[in-house]
């Protein structure tokens, strides 16, 4: 854009002619010599047009002439463009310091507003302070009434204050306001809504405030405003007391609760009275005669005098009636009772009727669903309660103020609620830390941090927590797990999946009672865990120890280390980088040891050798995993341990004919889910193991000649064979055990004949034990659901996927253990036809199963 353009545009912006600025444009170069040029002809111009209307019309030409060939000069003196400049400068500056000024009264005034908020909220709080210690306990245990404000009291109680603010609303609408010294009187007021008013007197004048009870008469004048409470600054409502119907003798209705008579005075000179009966619905009804509003009886019916054997009726015609013994029905007691009686009858059989048509067309609809159990008195308490413990509103202290007479039991159930609820603060430990609790749970707590964990360390409790957890708390660090050094009587420490390394571990090496330490999936070393496990005063006392999945601790020491705990029961180092075989050093260590962990750990058959086969008393083995141990001499593991009671084996796809002979003597627990070698021979081989209890064979190929061979297994007492290759013959040979209570065969090739064959009671040993029974996927129908009615202590029942109706559930309706069906994947509403015998279902079944549709 040239400079003449934007000489133009900007002469245009102060409102000039076009021509005008274009004129300027072509004789001045900048904005100042433009705006006089123009201020010039402009004024010229006014000149000689005043100057043409002065003259008479016959001015001659040669004067008009003379006058255009007049030079045009300014008569105000030019201004360089720096003046300008300079001018429009200092206005900017002058609007720039107004504002700012604004602002700095605007921030003014908000500060003096929020300090004037909290001196009223302080002097509140001194106020409502001041009422609760004038409450004095009565000799009889019951609460007193706060004695009447004195002019003293109030001075004592309320902050001083020179003035007083008054908006006060007249009976027209209208709103004074007014300020007045807090030693005016109220007569000062009254006589200011007087003139206001004009055609009330000072008798029939009175003011309220909008939230109290509490009405300034007359009586009141010589009352200062802040005996008053009035000041600082108060709202009132000009009450005209001639429209108001107060009771007679009584002024509120609190005085009417007050001088209310005795119950034993109130039928006096009435008749019998009973229970009040005459005093509540007669003329002595007070609340009816107060607000003039019809008052219906509490009592209604018929009942019976202590002194008189007739009944008394209440009259039902009118709501406000006097009781009259005259009017009392001459009907025999015994015909009444009667007639009474039969009625009551006939009602309880109409309910009953309804509320069994209603039941059945909700089952025809609906799948059965128990009932909820109604919440404890506990749990509601806990839900009234958890608000408060974390919250920092004024007053909560008071409310909570015996929060610490609580039993660490229900301390740690709100703990477990404020963290369900996500609001676990360190203010709510610092008050629930008052009641000594004995375990702290914050697992998987996304709020578990530094500050939180020190928040405990400074309660009454630090003197008596014995278990602390924090699984899969990430942002815990170093620096909040240190603090756990203060907690002496720490037994039970759980930190897996957190951000703990060689520092924080070394912190409880001067915990002195330490049974319960896991560090799993961390970041410690094997130097951290080498230096605490030789320094920590806890040596006797640790037993249970997991250091699994922390690739840090890797080295051919990993098991010696662990030797210095004389009572060590369980040791956890699965899913450890160490290639290196280990060794034990002491042959009297580990003499405690129960369980090993070596799950996904790269150790070989010289481990085998010279770790595992020497720990004479162990009860469990994992193995799982490890690839570099042969089978084949697996079978001296289990004659080296007689104790061994359960065991993982290596590799799901090695052969397990031969090595399942040197397990027999002593398993109970047997798990070769998805085994691929799990032969007629391996089956014959699991048949000799006489103590076992627990058999997992899922995912296997094992038929019904394979099951045939555990026929002698009678300790059995959980079963899973899901998606094996057995059908109804093969599920016999479990008739005969008589402790077996969970039995899986989900998407085996079982039907109705193995439910029917389970529910006879004269076969089947083990109807009255069995609790979990999982028919998932499986060729199942009504017909073998309605067989499990024998089934009393069934408690789980999977029919997912199978090919059942949703009617099945009404056939186990009375089994009062039994929880929800899982149904999922079943959409036929009703039973097939033929599929349920009338004969064998009781009628009122049968027809509500089909009958039942959309």
């Amino acid at each position: 854009m040239s400079d003449k353009a934007w000489l133009v545009g900007e002469l245009l912006s102060l409102g000039f002619d076009v021509s005008l600025c274009e004129q300027a444009a072509e004789q001045t170069s900048t904005l100042a010599e433009a705006s006089e040029w123009i201020l010039d002809t402009l004024e010229v111009g006014q000149q000689a047009e005043s100057a043409v209307a002065a003259e008479p019309t016959n001015t001659n030409i040669e004067t008009t002439q003379v006058m255009d060939c007049l030079p045009l000069k300014s008569i105000h003196p030019s201004r360089s463009e720096e003046d300008y400049i300079r001018e429009t400068q200092a206005r900017a500056t002058k609007v720039a310091k107004d504002n700012a000024a604004q602002r700095r009264m605007e921030r003014e005034a908000r500060r003096r507003t929020l300090q004037a908020i909290e001196e009223d909220k302080a002097r509140r709080r001194e106020l409502g302070k001041a009422k609760l210690t004038c409450i004095d306990p009565c000799p009889n245990g019951t609460e007193a009434q706060p004695p009447a404000p004195t002019p003293q009291a109030n001075h004592l109680s309320r902050p001083t204050s020179n003035e007083a603010t008054l908006q006060i609303r007249l009976p027209d609408g209208r709103v004074l306001r007014e300020t007045f010294l807090a030693s005016t009187t109220l007569q000062t007021v009254f006589e200011l809504v007087l003139r206001e008013v004009g055609s009330m007197s000072i008798v029939d004048l009175a003011l309220r405030m909008p939230t109290g009870a509490k009405a300034y008469t007359c009586n009141d004048a010589a009352r200062t405003l802040l005996e008053a409470g009035m000041a600082p600054s108060a709202a009132m409502m000009v009450i005209d007391q001639r429209k108001q119907k107060p009771m007679s003798g009584v002024s509120s209705y609190r005085d009417y609760r007050r001088a209310e008579p005795p119950i034993h005075s109130r039928s006096a000179g009435n008749g019998p009275n009973i229970h009040g009966l005459a005093y509540r619905n007669g003329g002595g009804n007070l609340r009816s005669q107060q607000f003039g509003v019809p008052q219906r009886s509490v009592f209604s019916g018929s009942g019976h005098s202590l002194k008189a054997e007739t009944p008394v009726r209440d009259a039902d015609g009118d709501v406000e009636t006097h009781y009259e013994s005259a009017q009392v029905p001459s009907t025999s007691p015994q015909t009444d009772l009667a007639s009474r009686r039969q009625a009551a009858l006939q009602k309880w059989n109409e309910r009953l009727f309804e509320k069994s048509n209603s039941e059945s067309a909700a089952s025809r609809q609906s799948v059965h669903k128990p009932s909820q159990p109604p919440k404890s008195l506990k749990d509601i308490t806990s839900d009234l309660i958890t608000p408060y413990i974390g919250s920092v509103k004024p007053g909560t202290a008071d409310i909570l103020k015996s929060l610490n007479r609580l039993s660490s039991t229900v301390a740690e159930s709100l703990l477990g609620k404020l963290k369900e609820q996500g609001t676990l603060n360190e203010r709510a430990f610092g008050r629930l830390g008052a009641c000594f609790l004995d375990n702290v749970i914050l697992d998987a707590y996304d709020r578990t941090t530094d500050t939180l964990i020190e928040a405990i360390t400074v309660t009454p409790s630090v003197h008596s927590i014995t278990k602390f957890s924090a699984r899969s708390c990430d942002v815990l660090t170093n620096v909040g797990i240190r603090q756990l050094e203060y907690l002496r009587a720490l037994e039970w420490i759980d930190l897996a999946s957190c951000n703990i390394s060689d520092t924080g571990l070394c912190a409880f090496a001067g915990l002195t009672s330490l049974r319960h330490l896991d560090v799993s999936k961390s970041k410690i070393k094997f130097v951290g865990l080498s230096t605490f496990l030789n320094t920590t005063k806890s040596k006797d006392c640790l037993e249970w120890i997991s250091v699994q999945g922390c690739p840090g601790v890797g080295s051919k020491d990993l098991i010696h280390v662990f030797e210095v705990l004389p009572n060590l029961v369980h040791l956890d180092v699965s899913f450890t980088t160490s290639n290196e075989d280990q060794a034990i050093h002491s042959p009297a260590s580990f003499k405690k040891l129960e369980s090993l962990n070596l799950a996904g750990t790269n150790f070989g058959e010289d481990t085998m050798k010279q770790v595992v086969c020497r720990l004479g008393n162990l009860k469990s083995l994992n193995l799982l995993g490890m690839t570099q141990v042969d089978p084949l001499k697996l079978g001296a593991i289990g004659r080296a341990l007689p104790h061994l009671t359960n065991i993982r084996f290596p590799s799901r796809d090695q052969p397990l004919e031969y090595v399942l002979s040197s397990f027999t003597r002593s398993l109970s627990h047997l798990d070769l889910n998805a085994f691929r070698n799990v032969t007629e021979l391996a089956m014959e081989h699991i048949g000799q193991m006489l103590q076992l209890k627990v058999l997992n064979l899922s995912n296997t190929h094992v038929t019904d000649e394979g099951l045939a061979n555990l026929k002698d297994l009678a300790k059995l007492e959980e079963i899973y064979l899901d998606r094996c290759r057995v059908g109804d013959i093969g599920c016999r040979t479990f008739l005969t055990f008589t402790h077996l209570h969970t039995l899986s065969l989900a998407y085996t090739s079982i039907t109705d004949a193995t439910l029917e064959a389970m529910s006879d009671t004269s076969t089947s040993v083990f109807n009255p034990t069995l609790r979990i029974l999982n028919c998932a996927g499986c060729a199942v129908t009504d017909r073998g659901v309605y067989a499990l009615r024998t089934m009393e202590n069934l408690v789980n029942l999977n029919l997912d996927n199978t090919q059942v109706s949703r009617a099945c559930p009404m056939y186990l309706a009375h089994l009062n253990s039994l929880q929800p069906l899982r149904l999922k994947g079943i959409t036929k509403l009703a039973p097939d036809e033929g599929e349920l015998q009338q004969e064998h279902v009781p009628g009122h079944l049968f027809s509500d199963a089909m009958q039942i549709g959309p």
